[in-house]
């Protein structure tokens, strides 16, 4: 089993000048199945998941060039989010406890950290603190300050397993996968193994 995230889905949202009828439909491209959905309120949007890897993209985009619409239709291609995971070999095992504490020290900047001791599957999230832009009303300069919505861009949620899976939700970029494996890699550290692989308190 590989330590990096490998991609699982990726969200798209495709931008075009030509209104389309309302759908929820699945649609195979090739030897690959694709969900396609356009909203009433937004038929100018073709939101399309189940991509697999960024390849997936140039083909939806020849597949509508092709068959659908004009290539300068399309007028912008943006990835919504990107979900991720990764899985080690069976057997491993590690402390959970001893990990939120590394995290509640070392990923205090960007993330809140829940971990229940008691849960039965042994996780610990890491919820990202949301940063925004406001005005500062004594010299009208933006500043960042740290808030709790969901109306705004927020990090990558990361959940850690003790067995040494991950699964990340909210991933927009490639750049953003090789800062996670670094961060997970700096995380899943082996004096947090247990040597007695059975044990998963």
């Amino acid at each position: 089993m590989s330590s990096q995230l490998s991609i699982n889905n990726i969200k798209i949202t495709i931008k075009t000048d030509v209104p389309f009828y309302p759908c929820n439909d699945k649609v195979q491209i090739k030897d690959k199945i694709y969900a396609v959905k356009v909203y009433s309120t937004n038929p100018l949007f073709i939101n399309v998941t189940g991509l697999k890897s960024f390849d997936d993209i140039a083909t939806i985009r020849a597949f509508l060039t092709t068959n659908i619409i004009s290539p300068s239709s399309i007028l912008r291609v943006q990835v919504d989010s990107i979900f991720a995971s990764r899985r080690l070999a069976n057997g491993t095992r590690y402390n959970m406890k001893s990990i939120a504490k590394y995290c509640e020290t070392h990923c205090q900047k960007d993330y809140f950290v829940e971990f229940s001791q008691e849960s039965s599957s042994s996780k610990c999230l890491l919820l990202p603190r949301i940063k925004r832009r406001e005005k500062n009303n004594t010299n009208g300069k933006n500043t960042l300050k740290q808030v709790d919505s969901e109306n705004l861009r927020r990090p990558p949620q990361i959940t850690l397993f003790y067995t040494g899976s991950v699964t990340v939700m909210g991933i927009r970029s490639l750049n953003q996968i090789d800062k996670l494996n670094q961060l997970i890699n700096q995380i899943y550290q082996d004096v947090f193994k247990y040597k007695n692989t059975n044990s998963n308190d």
